[in-house]
């Protein structure tokens, strides 16, 4: 029987659809699989999952990332896509965002060229310090291995990849994804629905486009995020994440670190050392843990900022790891 390796994402709670996931269990689907419908879905790529499960969960709290093998009867995928869906599913070990960049800049290697490079579908790719690698067509990639080096694509649904230090990665196109595992790297999608992720230290991660993500694991790393319901998050020490849409969340689980937003309905968290959590659109709130710092708003009901308010986490008036929000000027706890 074929087994197709793959990846698979999940809320903090390793759950999916309603479905609880557990390591080494294998998960089975009575009937046929239907890609986007039925069955158990997971991605070959790595660098797809980020684009079916968040960064952040609903609770804002980060998502749990797992190698799968699947077996039984598995769809095909489509073009530009490497989603697939199964009737079996043995969920394996969790990797983090530096292993989910290492794999897919690989990947991205791996591919040969099957029109131009600014054709549809295609590829380029470069090896060599100070090199470029670029593609405009869609369902494209470009990828770079050497220092100071660029891969740039303006397709929807491309990758754009580098894994040598500073080497800026960027997409212009929708649904598409810019990483890099370089210190001293960029990434930046323009694109809606556009994933931007850095493994390197001192590496900025962004994107401009609606329900898009940003992610950094590297110290003194920013993400950062302008389109509404687009988390940003950062998991190195002194990174700051940083939201302006509405219904965006912002974390770090670094010492030292930042996490603000400025859209309405949107969550700031924090979990590191000597952190802030700030959230200061309408209806927005924050939380963080023992000796940190949350800061909240209040607007009216015509826009107008009624009052701003720091509290300190002590643990006890004021709880760990719960989300608060001001109320008629008042600290009030809310559920997540």
């Amino acid at each position: 029987m074929e087994v197709v390796k793959g990846y698979k994402g999940f809320d903090h709670n390793m759950q999916c659809r309603g479905l609880q996931y557990k390591e080494n269990e294998k998960m089975i689907h009575e009937g046929e699989p239907s890609l986007c419908n039925k069955g158990l879905h997971f991605c070959e790529n790595p660098l797809d999952v980020l684009r079916y499960y968040p960064i952040l969960d609903s609770n804002a709290k980060p998502a749990q990332y797992r190698e799968v093998d699947a077996g039984g009867v598995i769809t095909e995928k489509e073009k530009g896509d490497s989603k697939r869906s199964c009737t079996e599913l043995l969920i394996g070990a969790k990797i983090d965002l530096k292993h989910i960049l290492k794999v897919g800049i690989e990947l991205c290697f791996s591919k040969k060229t099957e029109f131009t490079e600014s054709g549809d579908y295609s590829h380029a790719a470069t090896s060599g310090n100070s090199s470029h690698a670029a593609t405009s067509g869609y369902y494209s990639h470009a990828a770079t291995s050497g220092n100071s080096s660029h891969a740039a694509t303006s397709g929807y649904y491309s990758h754009a990849a580098t894994s040598g230090n500073s080497s800026p990665a960027a997409t212009s196109g929708n649904s598409s994804h810019a990483a890099t595992s370089g210190n001293s790297s960029h990434a930046a999608t323009s694109g809606n629905y556009s994933h931007a992720a850095t493994s390197g230290n001192s590496s900025p991660a962004a994107t401009s486009g609606y329900y898009s993500h940003a992610a950094t694991s590297g110290y003194y790393s920013h993400a950062a995020t302008s389109g509404n319901s687009s988390p940003a998050a950062t998991s190195g020490y002194y990174s700051h994440a940083a939201t302006s849409g509405n219904y965006s969340p912002a974390a770090t689980s670094g010492n030292s670190s930042h996490a603000a937003t400025s859209g309405n309905s949107s969550h700031a968290a924090t979990s590191g050392k000597n952190s802030i959590a700030c959230s200061i659109g309408r209806c927005a709130k924050a939380k963080s843990s023992v000796g940190n710092w949350i800061v909240l708003s209040e607007y009216d009901n015509g826009g107008n900022v009624v009052t701003v308010k720091t509290f300190k986490v002590d643990g006890k008036k004021i709880k760990t790891d719960t989300f608060y929000c001001l109320k008629n000027k008042k600290l009030q706890e809310v559920s997540e």
